[in-house]
């Protein structure tokens, strides 16, 4: 599965999301068209597998952020999330689409919410504080 997302990912930053078809995969892999749907049943799962592999380094990257203010370790998580959207355009219209199949983003969103916690803020405002960050 990782030679798949990883192959998914490249074409994904070589041609955008009009590039990641199953054929174009397969030739990168040296296998068949087929051999991709042991893997996935289907582009779109293979978009958000793709993008959830993505924030899994996300997540590495900001495992270490941690500090007595919440407001600059949300500011660190945000910019580090923004800089991996802006280095893979595709990336936003996938992160957190289907949070079933993406692990490593729904973390990435929990660690959010973990930090607008320590604000001690009502319900609703920290439902806008989350959502702000993740855009």
């Amino acid at each position: 599965m990782d030679a798949v997302l990883t192959g998914a990912v490249a074409l994904l930053d070589e041609a955008g999301q009009q590039g990641l078809t199953f054929r174009a995969l397969a030739a990168r892999l040296g296998g068949g068209v087929g051999s991709i749907y042991w893997y996935v049943s289907s582009r779109d799962e293979l978009l958000d597998r793709a993008a959830d592999h993505v924030m899994a380094d996300v997540l590495t990257a900001i495992e270490p952020i941690g500090s007595d203010d919440p407001i600059d370790d949300l500011r660190s998580i945000g910019v580090t999330v923004f800089d991996a959207i802006v280095d893979r355009p595709w990336l936003g219209a996938y992160v957190l689409r289907d949070t079933g199949v993406q692990e490593h983003s729904l973390k990435v969103y929990e660690r959010i919410g973990e930090e607008v916690l320590r604000l001690h803020l009502t319900p609703r405002q920290s439902f806008h504080a989350a959502s702000a960050i993740v855009g």
